[in-house]
């Protein structure tokens, strides 16, 4: 079984506006997934420049905190 490295959200452009995106990768090279995620993104951001969120696409709820805690990372783990 292979693994599963995904990202989705929005990037602010100067030029695009908001870019909405999803990136899935599968195989087994996570750490190095994540790093071309981010390369991607930073790649996005200097072909069309950075920018600042618009403020109705900001977030408000931080996961993992308060309410907004969920799961328990141990189910992830092989028995």
């Amino acid at each position: 079984m292979a693994e599963v490295s995904a990202l989705a959200g929005m990037i602010p452009t100067a030029d695009q506006g908001p870019v909405w995106f999803a990136i899935i990768n599968r195989g087994w090279a996570i750490p190095d997934f994540r790093v071309q995620q981010d390369q991607l993104l930073q790649a996005i951001q200097a072909h069309w420049g950075v920018a600042e969120a618009p403020p109705a696409l900001i977030t408000k709820v931080r996961m993992q905190t308060g309410d907004y805690r969920y799961g328990d990372p141990n189910r992830n783990v092989d028995p």
